[in-house]
C-alpha cells in the first residue's frame, strides 16, 4: 500500500530531475501512500526542491482523496536546515518527518523562496516581491544580490510561470518554483517546472525547444526578453530548459540545444553567476 522513492546523494541540477516521476524502489504507484526518503542525500539545491514539490503535488492530485505523502529529510547537518526550508510549504496530507529526537531545524536564509505550487499569476507576481526583498536581506552577507540582480530574478518569475500556466495546463502537479543560493558559491539559480503534456507531445523535443528559442527570439518572447535584459544590465546570466529528451542553454549571447537525458514536462531555470 506504500510506494517508497530514495533521493540520491547529490540529488541537485540535472540529477534532480532524474526523480521527476521515477519508478518507486518498492510499492506500485497506485499506491495510495507515498514516501520520498531523503535520508542519505548531502547537497540539494533549487532543482531539489523544485522536483520534490512536484512528485509531492502530482501524487496528492491524482483521484484517491486519501492519498498521503511522508517526507525523510536528511539525517543532519547543514543540509537538514536547507531541505526543510525549501519544503517548509507542503500542502496538507503531507508530513515532514524528522529524525528521531531532533527538533525543527533552523532556517536557511540561503533559500530564497521555498518550493511553491503556483496557481495564478496573481500568486506568481506576489512570490515576485517576496523573492526580491528576501534576496537582498542583510543577513546574508556578501552573497545579498544586488538591487539589478534582485529585480532581475523577480521580473523572470512570473515570466517563466506564465509559460507554465499557459503551455502546461494540462500539468499533474501545477507550476512549481523555487529559488536558492547554491549552499557551496554565490550563484542564484530560480526553477520554475510543470509537468505538462502540451507542448511536447510526443516526436521531437530537440526541434520544439530550437522552434521555441526561434520563436521568443522574432517575437521578444519571454526567453529572449530575459536573455536581452541580462545582457543590458551587465549581469552574467544562463537560462536552461529540460524537456523530453532535450536540453537547451543560453549563456554569453549564444544558445544551444541538444539530446539530454528524458525529462517529463518541462523545467526552466535562470542562473545569476558571480
Amino acid at each position: 500500500m506504500t510506494q517508497i522513492h530514495f533521493l540520491t546523494k547529490n540529488p541537485r541540477g540535472r540529477h534532480a530531475l532524474r526523480h521527476l516521476l521515477s519508478s518507486p524502489a518498492s510499492g506500485n504507484v497506485d499506491d495510495p501512500d507515498l514516501v520520498l526518503d531523503a535520508s542519505v542525500t548531502r547537497v540539494v539545491d533549487a532543482f531539489t526542491g523544485a522536483v520534490t514539490m512536484a512528485n509531492v503535488e502530482h501524487h496528492l492530485g491524482r483521484p484517491d482523496r486519501k492519498r498521503r505523502v511522508t517526507i525523510t529529510p536528511p539525517r543532519s547537518g547543514d543540509v537538514l536546515g536547507r531541505f526543510c526550508t525549501m519544503l517548509r510549504l507542503l500542502p496538507a496530507r503531507c508530513e515532514l518527518e524528522l529524525p528521531d529526537g531532533l527538533t525543527a531545524p533552523v532556517l536557511d536564509p540561503r533559500v530564497l523562496m521555498p518550493a511553491t505550487k503556483m496557481a495564478s499569476m496573481d500568486e506568481a507576481d506576489a512570490l515576485s516581491l517576496f523573492l526580491k526583498a528576501t534576496s537582498q536581506q542583510s543577513h546574508l552577507g556578501t552573497a545579498r544580490l544586488e538591487p539589478k540582480e534582485a529585480r532581475l530574478l523577480g521580473e523572470a518569475l512570473p515570466d517563466l510561470v506564465h509559460n507554465g500556466l499557459v503551455h502546461g495546463s494540462d500539468s499533474s502537479c501545477g507550476v512549481v518554483a523555487c529559488a536558492a543560493l547554491e549552499a557551496d558559491n554565490r550563484e542564484i539559480q530560480l526553477v520554475v517546472s510543470d509537468l505538462g503534456t502540451q507542448v511536447v507531445p510526443s516526436g521531437d523535443a530537440l526541434e520544439t525547444l530550437r522552434d521555441a528559442w526561434a520563436r521568443s527570439r522574432a517575437k521578444m518572447g519571454t526567453l529572449f526578453y530575459l536573455a536581452e535584459r541580462a545582457k543590458k544590465s551587465g549581469l552574467d546570466v544562463s537560462l536552461q530548459i529540460r524537456t523530453g529528451n532535450a536540453a537547451g542553454r543560453w549563456r554569453n549571447h549564444r544558445w544551444n540545444a541538444e539530446q539530454a537525458e528524458f525529462t517529463p514536462g518541462w523545467t526552466a531555470s535562470v542562473t545569476l553567476h558571480r
